[in-house]
Parts: structure tokens; sequence; C-alpha cells
């Protein structure tokens, strides 16, 4: 594709002290392209490090534009950016701005602790907060305002700090407000062309995730929604299933267009194509997808998809198929399971990936025949009983408990399997403190909220159970607690009760398992796609 001559950017330097008042202006503005903040408190502390050193940080890259009213968002910091024709747009160095703005202008203690950093007057050196805070720290939120520092060194003054350390804070500031940045300004009325230099830029070096790079480069329309994968995937995450990640988005956007979702997205769309079209059509699909998983499939968060590859299949499947058939459901629903059950560790390549995609065509039957097929044959004869939901089985696992509709220990209310989900990072509660080589697997685990009473002694002395005997009773089996379990822990036998929860947790895996897959029952298409008109 060719793109426009520029003039050369114009050079300039920006003492750190000017930058930021520019940013607290309103002047600097960030880009819809750019990517989040992804630095740590020691890339801030090596930033500034190198400032006070007087090394090279490195320059930067804006772009003289016009900026609408907005309040702008850098970091922590929230500011009304007033209309104006010449605002500088931070094309590269992001990371470096952010951070120098979230360490320096924030008032009292940052609330994101990476910038929460503080230079030690005695060893002289940059650290991170901590509490409390030795009294010969200085805050970098002292540094540029020069009243606040005047009045933070006159405390130490009257408890009698030496002249030495006042004499390194007042170095500190000055070489910090009066580093120079070296920036280059380039003036185009053309924000492709911003978002072309923006991906070569940062595919020099280290590389950005492939969503970072289609980001940059394929946002839609200003204010459309979604108008780019970010806001995409916080139309998906409204959804109550869960945050999918910005990869997968990308992959499904990618499938809804074409069959290659590896294939290279640099020019995906044509010049007069809005991209806000395929966000929209995959917020659709993905809205479709999320439905069949929960009420068909019985996969009530993205935490409990035992294989993320399927996203862009499915989400390409209810794009060209938004009202399938029952029966397409149906097997549908089997092919998910089957792939996830399968004996031993699933391999999913990028070849396999891209043949499960290209399974999906404008034929609805033949699509979910081909999807069958590719599907291992069989399934692990006893389920692994792992609590942590890195392995594909485990996330099965938590998807099959979630379908048996646990109830409160508390009060016998269903659970809210996906806002748990949600609200935490791992479902799971833990029953009893034995040790055992059961104790780290679900035998001794509930998918269950955080109580103020140990789950144990729920179990065995709820107040539920003495109000509603017979609800209670249905609690204890929707969490596949058995009579011989609980009759091992009322008895103080936690080993006892370990073996036996497990060995019930099995067979209940097991049978719920066989529910979903159907491997005893044929997969033919419905009985409408065999019949041939007469006229054929």
């Amino acid at each position: 594709m060719d793109s426009p001559l520029l003039q050369s950017p114009s050079a300039r330097t920006f003492t750190i002290a000017d930058l930021m008042e520019l940013v607290r202006q309103g002047q600097v503005r960030l880009p819809d392209f750019q990517r989040a903040y992804r630095w740590e408190a020691n890339d801030v502390i090596e930033l500034f490090d190198s400032i006070y050193r007087g090394y090279p940080i490195g320059s930067l890259l804006l772009w003289d534009n016009p900026a609408p009213h907005e309040t702008i968002e850098i970091g922590t910091l929230r500011i009304e950016g007033e209309a104006t024709n010449h605002a500088f747009w931070v094309v590269d160095g992001q990371q470096r701005i952010t951070s120098l703005a979230g360490a320096l202008l924030s008032e009292g203690e940052p609330s994101d602790n990476r910038f929460s950093i503080y230079f030690d007057l005695e060893k002289g050196r940059f650290t991170r907060s901590r509490k409390p805070t030795p009294p010969l720290w200085l805050p970098l939120n002292r540094v540029l305002n020069l009243s606040a520092l005047l009045r933070w060194l006159g405390d130490l003054q009257v408890k009698g700090v030496s002249e030495s350390a006042i004499a390194t804070a007042e170095d500190l500031a000055r070489r910090v407000r009066q580093y120079q940045v070296p920036a280059y300004v380039v003036e185009t009325d053309d924000e492709s062309t911003l978002r072309t230099i923006f991906d070569r830029l940062n595919n020099y070096g280290k590389s950005l995730k492939s969503s970072e790079v289609f980001h940059a480069l394929h946002g839609g329309r200003r204010g459309a929604a979604p108008e780019d994968l970010r806001t995409l995937a916080k139309q998906v995450s409204a959804l109550g299933f869960g945050t999918i990640d910005e990869n997968s988005l990308l992959r499904a956007v990618l499938a809804l267009r074409g069959s290659d979702i590896y294939r290279d997205f640099h020019d995906e769309f044509d010049p007069s194509e809005d991209p806000t079209d395929a966000f929209a059509a995959t917020a659709t699909a993905m809205e479709r997808m999320i439905g069949f998983l929960r009420s068909e499939a019985h996969v009530p968060h993205v935490k409990t998809l035992p294989y993320r590859y399927v996203i862009p299949v499915l989400a390409r499947f209810f794009d060209l198929h938004p009202q399938p058939s029952a029966r397409t459901l149906v097997l549908l629903r089997r092919w998910l399971w089957r792939d996830a059950l399968t004996p031993g560790k699933r391999s999913t390549s990028v070849t396999e990936f891209r043949a499960a995609v290209r399974s999906v065509d404008a034929d609805e039957e033949a699509s979910v025949q081909r999807l069958l097929k590719s599907a291992p044959q069989g399934m692990d004869s006893e389920p692994n009983l792992s609590a942590r939901l890195n392995e594909a089985r485990a996330r099965a696992n938590a998807a099959i408990v979630a379908s048996w509709r646990p109830r409160s220990l508390l009060d016998g209310s269903l659970i809210d399997v996906a806002g748990h989900m949600s609200d935490v990072k791992t479902p799971w509660l833990k029953i009893s403190s034995v040790e055992d080589r059961l104790a780290t697997t679900l035998a001794n685990r509930l998918l269950h909220p955080p109580t103020a009473e140990p789950l144990g002694r729920l179990i065995l002395d709820s107040p539920l159970a003495h109000e509603d005997p017979v609800t209670f009773s249905e609690v204890l089996a929707s969490h596949a607690l058995s009579k011989d379990s609980i009759e091992a822990l009322r008895n103080n036998d936690h080993v006892g009760f370990l073996e036996a929860r497990a060995g019930h947790l099995v067979e209940q895996l097991g049978q719920t398992a066989a529910r979903l897959t159907e491997p005893d029952l044929p997969d033919r298409s419905s009985i409408g796609s065999l019949i041939v008109d007469d006229d054929d």
C-alpha cells in the first residue's frame, strides 16, 4: 500500500518540568491505537535512575494535531483537556510519559503502587514505597512542585537532618526538572499514516502482541461502539461471561472475515471500509456463542472453557448460522466436550487451529459434521481432580461441577457461578486443612463464595440444616457431598472424608461427562438435511 510522503519531523527538546506541565494542562493526548500501560515498578525506577544519572532515555515521537475537549486518562491521572488546535499525541513514548506523570504529578500517595516511587537520600537511590516510610525517603511527587518540596525540606531541617541530605534532595530535584527529553514532532492530517509509523516503530525491537498491532492498525471510527478490540472486549465482558483476551477476539474478528485466522492482517480493511462493522458483527456472534455455551454446553464462564481456541471457531459458526437447528446445537455440544475430555494432554497446534476454523462454512450440517470428525475419540477413564484452572481438564471439571447447580450452604440459594468466578481468582474454597495427597484436589474443594464460617463446620452444622433439612440435603447433593463423606467428616476422619468424596466425584464427573459427550449415540445430521427435493 502506497503511503504519503511527509515533511521531515521537527526535532525539539522538552525539559521534564515543561513536559509534565503540558500533561497537567491536557496538551498531551494518547491516541486510540496506543497499547495499554505495561511497565512495572522496577521499570519506572530504572527510568528515573537513568534521568538522575544523566543517561539517555530515548526520544519521543509526537503528533501535532487538534484534540477535542475530553477527560484524559494517563496512568492514574484524570485530566480535563480543553479543545485545542495543537495537542501533542504520543505516537512513541507512552510508557515513559505515563511513568513520569504517574510518579511526579500524583497528589498524595499514588493509587497505583507502580508510581509510588521514592528517592533514598542516605543511599542515593530510587526505591518503592514501604510502610512506614523512612524520614529520608523523598517522594517523587514533591520534586516538580517547588512549594511542596520546600515544605518537605523544611520539615527535614527542623528534625536536624544533615545539610548533605538537603543538598542531595535539591540536586535530585534539579536533575529531574531540567533533564531534557528529545522529541520528534510530526505534522499530518492522515491518522492512518501515524498508525503505520506506530506499527513500524513497535516491530523494530520487542514485538507487540498480535492483538496490539491489530488494534493500532485497525481502529474504527472514533465514537462508534465497538470501535476497536478494546471496546469489543469491554462489550463482551459486559455479557457476564468473564474477560476474553484480546488475542482470542482478534482471531474471532479474522475468522468472521475469512477462514485463515493467521493471515497477515496489515491490509485487512480496504480504505473504504469501516472496521467498526467487523467489530460489531463479532460482538453479535460472540453474544450468540456465549448464549450457546451457557445454555446448551453448560460452560458458565470463560474460566471454565477448556480450550480457548474454540472461540474463533464458534464465533465464525454463529456468524454464518445465527439460528442453528436444535440438532446442530446438540452436535456442537458433543464436539466441544469430546474435544475437552480427550485422553491425555490435547495438543492444539496452529495447524489444528486453522483446520477447525476452516471446517466451518456456509453449510451448517456439513460444518458441524466436519468438526465432530476432527474431535478425538474416547475419554479419560478417570477424571483428573486437579483444582487448579491451568489445565483443560481442570477447567472442564469446573464447568461440570457448575452444571450441578451448586447451592449456598448458608441459605440454599443457587450460587451465581459466573458472577462468583468474575469476582475471585479461584472459585474453590477449601473444606479441610488436613495434610493428605487429596487435600489439594477437588475432593477438598467446593465451588462456593467465601463464608465467615469454615466450610467443614457449615457442612456439619449449617443453620439451614435445622431450619429446612430437606432443602439442606439437596444443597449437599448439589456439591457431590455423599452420605459416606459427610459421615467421615462428622467422625473427624478427614482422610476418610477426602477418599469418600474423591470416589463420589469421579463417579459423578464421569456420568455428567457421558451425558455431555453422548459417545454411544449416532452423530447423524438432522432428518431435514437428509430430505432431497424431487426437483434435484
